[in-house]
């Protein structure tokens, strides 16, 4: 009994002295040093990359043999034949006509005196005048006088204009191709010479015309006759607005204006219509 009591009490200081080593080194704390933090380092931006996608081909159906006997049953109808039965017909006989001829109507060239004639008409200067004025109508009628091409530096001495002045009153006659140009080199001097030449067949054709304007202005004007007010002097109507303006009188002259009814209107238009129609005939004639 006293052997069992000594191995117990053995066994017991055994494990109490193995607690009591257990306890002291848990209470030694292992110092740990604190680990640095590693630096912050800039990440580089990652670059995209685009897969191409290969796009997969279409399965292409499967011709099962069900779909072969539909298409065989399903038969188109056969168009039929549609015969178109034969006219004949009757030989046509070509007419033969025969061409004529081209026939070029070229207006005859005013002789010398005709022209001289022509220029001596009130209504052809007037109309030279309307272009180039008064010293104008001096220069075509000296070029019309001569009949054939001067150049420009005795045209200037014959009618007594500088030579500037006479150009510009040749290029203004020359927009309305009533005068032509020709130039040659002077082989002294080295510069151009100008030689006109007046066309009388030009001013012919443009007289007529005009007058043919005319014509047609006073036969619209006989359509729209009203009252109209009359100055004798002058030659001039005005209508019934514009005569109340003027007090009934005339604004160039100062004449008093005569109330006029249409159908007296009338006849003075068709006077005049007749007059120009004249005139027209005799510069025809020339």
């Amino acid at each position: 009994m006293g052997l069992l009591n000594g191995l117990k009490a053995l066994t017991k200081k055994k494990k109490a002295a193995k607690k009591s080593a257990k306890k002291k080194t848990t209470k030694k704390a292992t110092k740990v040093k604190p680990k640095k933090k590693p630096k912050k380092v800039a990440k580089k931006p990652k670059k995209k990359v685009t897969k191409k996608v290969k796009k997969k081909p279409k399965k292409q159906k499967k011709v099962t043999r069900k779909a072969v006997k539909r298409a065989k049953k399903v038969k188109k109808p056969a168009k039929r034949k549609v015969t178109k039965k034969k006219v004949k017909r009757k030989p046509v006989k070509k007419k033969t006509t025969k061409k004529a001829k081209k026939v070029v109507l070229t207006p005859k060239r005013l002789s010398h005196p005709h022209a001289v004639k022509l220029m001596e008409r009130e209504d052809a200067k007037e109309f030279i005048r309307d272009i180039a004025g008064e010293e104008g109508l001096i220069v075509f009628s000296y070029l019309i006088k001569v009949g054939k091409e001067i150049d420009e530096f005795t045209l200037a001495d014959k009618v007594n204009l500088q030579i500037n002045f006479v150009r510009s009153l040749l290029y203004k006659l020359y927009e309305y191709k009533l005068v032509s140009f020709s130039r040659e080199r002077d082989k002294k001097k080295g510069w151009f010479i100008y030689s006109w030449i007046a066309h009388p067949d030009r001013l012919k054709e443009l007289l007529i015309r005009k007058k043919d304007e005319e014509i047609i202005k006073l036969r619209k004007k006989a359509l729209d006759v009203q009252q109209v007010f009359y100055c004798k002097r002058c030659d001039k109507s005005y209508s019934y607005a514009k005569a109340m303006e003027y007090m009934f009188f005339c604004p160039s002259c100062g004449g008093e204006l005569i109330a006029l009814e249409s159908s007296e209107l009338r006849k003075k238009i068709d006077e005049k219509i007749e007059k120009i129609q004249r005139e027209k005939k005799e510069i025809e004639s020339l």
